[in-house]
């Protein structure tokens, strides 16, 4: 049995922390930014338009986040809205960015193009609410890897790789309810990493129950994250690090910041569907439910996994981009060399560091078997955005594995990675300006 407390001692003193923030705070949020701001404004609306080039879903995201601006909170079938059967949580940041631009009246800068005067004026702003939960997403990350490894260096190689990982700027560009998600589970690893370095112990629990709390108001794909979470904290109670009553008090403290939205979302769609799970199904999804399969022809294994591999990294969603293979092979073949790399550092690594990995391959096995189970239950194509969080970390330990193991060519790899995805990048926001969505209608 392990001693009651193995608190992990930083290698470098706070100073350095404190220093790195102020000096690279600034430098961060433009960086996490940048991406974002520049593919919301290539990225038309498409509303009414059946081009595939849109981004996805988005006037239907965007007509609940106005109904929501507009304090109409019923859900579906009352309003007839197919989005609006989802916990209002959700969309909280988009609609306070609208509700920042119908402030500043009815300027030309708040459409796109006159195609959109009318209902969603203002929509920038919405989509600014997605970019300002991107930022956040990408410096709850860096701060959990300053925790981890006191190096800001390799802290800041992180924030560079999330900032430029092109699936997650794209979700952060355009008004969706991927964008909380992914930055609630992101402020989760945060979380866990500050009660990682405080020994697994009492300190730092009831903010891991607080963000686990925030995961929750999130889409349903994100829970992938609370069952490994449980176990870790129910596996330090066991060895005696903490006492049971803490782990069921931060696990009071998450339902206790959730369940009133959550209660309310319920009484919204009948008294029982929180998620609005059901309703989704019997507003959108019914015509599939009852079809197993996919939407892809044949369904054989390589179209499927080639699918998935490539919207978990770059494929748009609906956007129907042109993109070459060699484009995202770079990342296909590099990830399992840093992974294995990460891997044989594991087994010799102590017990603390063999959990957190195990948390997250839990995590991502959890968060792929939702996947699986959507896709072939329901005639879904698969999604790997749906599993983003988990990639991503995936991505960021593969990068900053060979620096940790002590692996001579480690520079040269991170720096192969940052030229690599900044290429991807600006390739892909080349793609969003040549191919722009589609006419609407008026």
């Amino acid at each position: 049995m392990e001693p009651r407390e193995h608190r992990v001692e930083s290698l470098t003193p706070s100073r350095l922390r404190t220093r790195f923030w102020r000096r690279c705070l600034l430098a961060l949020v433009l960086l996490a930014a940048l991406p974002s701001l520049v593919a919301a404004w290539l990225i038309p609306l498409g509303r009414s338009s059946v081009d595939l080039s849109c981004a996805p879903d988005e006037a239907a995201h965007m007509e609940y986040v106005v109904a929501l601006a507009d304090g109409q909170f019923a859900a579906w079938p009352d309003n007839s809205l197919r989005m609006s059967m989802y916990p209002p949580s959700q969309y909280a940041a988009q609609v306070a960015g609208l509700l920042a631009a119908r402030a500043g009246g009815d300027a030309a800068w708040q459409y796109r193009d006159l195609a959109q005067v009318g209902s969603f004026r203002g929509f920038p702003l919405a989509r600014l609410g997605s970019v300002v939960l991107g930022i956040v997403g990408v410096l709850a990350l860096v701060g959990a890897a300053l925790r981890l490894t006191d190096s800001p260096a390799l802290a800041g190689v992180v924030g560079l790789v999330a900032a430029l990982y092109p699936q997650r700027f794209f979700i952060d560009a355009y008004v969706n309810a991927d964008a909380l998600t992914f930055t609630a589970g992101a402020l989760l690893v945060l979380a866990l990493a500050e009660w990682f370095r405080e020994g697994e112990a009492e300190r730092g629990l009831l903010m891991v129950g607080a963000a686990a709390g925030v995961v929750l108001l999130g889409k349903p794909n994100g829970y992938a994250l609370l069952p490994a979470t449980g176990l870790w904290v129910a596996w330090a109670a066991l060895q005696g690090r903490l006492r049971w009553r803490r782990a069921i008090l931060a696990a009071v403290s998450a339902a206790a910041l959730a369940a009133p939205v959550l209660l309310w979302n319920a009484q919204r769609n009948g008294g029982f569907d929180m998620l609005g799970v059901g309703a989704y199904r019997d507003s959108t999804m019914s015509s599939l439910w009852s079809e197993p399969g996919l939407v892809l022809p044949g369904n054989p294994v390589w179209i499927f996994a080639g699918a998935l591999t490539r919207s978990a990294f770059m494929k748009f969603g609906n956007m129907n981009l042109a993109i070459p293979v060699w484009l995202y092979l770079g990342w296909i073949l590099a990830l399992p060399v840093g992974l294995m790399v990460a891997f044989r550092s594991l087994l010799r690594a102590p017990a603390p560091a063999q959990r957190a990995f195990a948390w997250l391959a839990v995590s991502t096995a959890i968060s792929l078997s939702l996947l699986l189970y959507q896709s072939f239950t329901i005639h879904f194509a698969p999604q790997g955005r749906y599993m983003l969080l988990p990639v991503v970390l995936l991505t960021l330990v593969a990068v900053v594995a060979p620096s940790m193991a002590g692996v001579r060519a480690s520079r040269l790899w991170i720096r192969g990675w940052i030229v690599y995805l900044t290429l991807v990048a600006v390739w892909s926001l080349g793609l969003l300006a040549a191919m722009p969505c589609g006419p609407h209608a008026g």
